[in-house]
């Protein structure tokens, strides 16, 4: 049972389907953007998240739906108290089902004309919201995929990340373009559902919502929400702060609470491409980014049990999944190394996983170490002194007047 707070009933999902012009759309719809935030024991997190979106000043027409997924740390209560001090939040709060279930509650409520998520430990960017929806409504846009940066639990920028996770894979598009042009370079964009802008005509129409999974139910609504988009466009900024923090495993799911999950995710994606009628070219790139999940979550597991759990499975998944048609020498590193898995016992297997991340690890230091030891040269130069005394002189100056006005005030 849904629970509503601030008194505002679920309206009812617009049963009418296909495009709407953005007239027509802003006639209806007083709302230009819904912002849905699923909430379960957020923390200390929950109202820097909400203040990110709520007391930002660039986008005023909007509304924040929080669902409360069962909490049962305060945040429940400190959802309610700012719902009450600001009538564009509306809270549900609903028993614990997982962030899918949570933001499709949100979806049937939202009124936007544009729908964004936000994870509950997560920042949105004002300037960057405001720039994103401007465009997505100038260009009457199903989808807009954006940046996202990546902050530590400090709040502090560790890395600046594109439209992609791994921003080696974004696949180069023109400045308008649809989700079947990309054809098997769609997954090339981020697993990831925050960080993008969905028209909510589009998402209806479609029927697009996340299935009740426990994990990697973003997949499942991404990958088939840019394949079926008409109009989709990129703007490489930063939308979102993701917050790492592994220091609370209720925001970051342990991936021993259920090592197999992921792949719940992966043969319902796949299933969900073939009833869309996928061509051989779109299924054979999903085959492959099926592989580097398979590695990703090999290497991320942390515990042994959870290693087992997956091991057991790999070389029914990997028959599953079937071969890459094509000689050994153009397999990628991932399917290299989880075929190889695949073929040992676990104990090896386990043994080698644990060599590759530290080989993975020295590498990174060596980068790390050159790069300090680049830095250091800089520091000692004469450019560089010469450069900190100029820029120090204006600082000065503004320290000297502020410090004269303040006398004579």
């Amino acid at each position: 049972m849904i629970v509503q707070s601030n008194r505002r009933r679920l309206p009812a999902v617009p049963q009418k389907t296909g495009r709407t012009c953005p007239a027509e759309t802003e006639k209806r719809n007083l709302v230009r953007l819904s912002v849905i935030m699923p909430v379960y024991n957020a923390g200390a997190f929950l109202q820097p998240a909400l203040d990110s979106v709520l007391k930002q000043s660039a986008v005023r027409e909007l509304e924040l739906i929080c669902i409360d997924d069962g909490s049962a740390d305060g945040s429940s209560e400190l959802l309610d108290r700012v719902a009450l001090a600001d009538a564009r939040m509306t809270v549900l709060h609903t028993p614990h089902g997982g962030p899918g279930v949570a933001r499709n509650a949100g979806l049937a409520a939202a009124k936007g004309a544009y729908i964004a998520f936000l994870d509950a430990d997560d920042l949105m960017h004002a300037a960057a919201l405001k720039a994103a929806l401007c465009k997505a409504e100038a260009e009457d846009l199903d989808l807009l995929l954006c940046g996202n940066r990546e902050i530590d639990e400090r709040g502090r920028v560790v890395l600046l990340q594109g439209t992609a996770l791994d921003p080696r894979t974004a696949p180069e598009t023109p400045p308008l373009f649809s989700g079947k042009s990309l054809g098997g370079t769609l997954f090339g964009f981020g697993a990831v559902t925050w960080a993008r802008l969905y028209r909510a005509d589009f998402l209806r129409a479609n029927g697009l919502e996340y299935p009740p999974l426990s994990r990697t139910e973003d997949i499942c609504f991404i990958y088939p929400a840019i394949r079926l988009a008409e109009r989709a466009a990129v703007l490489d900024v930063p939308l979102v702060d993701y917050r790492r923090c592994p220091a609370n495993p209720s925001l970051e799911m342990t991936k021993s609470k259920d090592p197999l999950g992921f792949w719940k995710g992966c043969e319902r994606l796949t299933e969900i491409f073939r009833t869309l009628g996928a061509e051989d070219e779109v299924l054979f790139a999903l085959k492959r980014s099926l592989f580097v999940a398979l590695h990703y979550n090999l290497m991320a597991v942390d515990t042994v049990a959870g290693f087992r759990a997956i091991h057991e499975r790999l070389p029914g998944i990997v028959a599953e999944i079937g071969l890459p048609e094509m000689p050994r020498a153009e397999y990628t590193r991932e399917e290299t190394f989880v075929l190889k898995l695949a073929a040992l016992p676990c104990d090896e297997a386990l043994t080698e996983v644990i060599r590759s991340e530290r080989k993975e690890i020295f590498s990174k230091t060596r980068t790390l170490t050159k790069t300090a030891e680049e830095l250091r040269v800089v520091e000692t130069s004469k450019a560089y002194r010469l450069g900190r005394l100029l820029l120090g002189v204006p600082s000065r100056i503004r320290w000297e007047l502020t410090k004269l006005l303040g006398n004579k005030s």
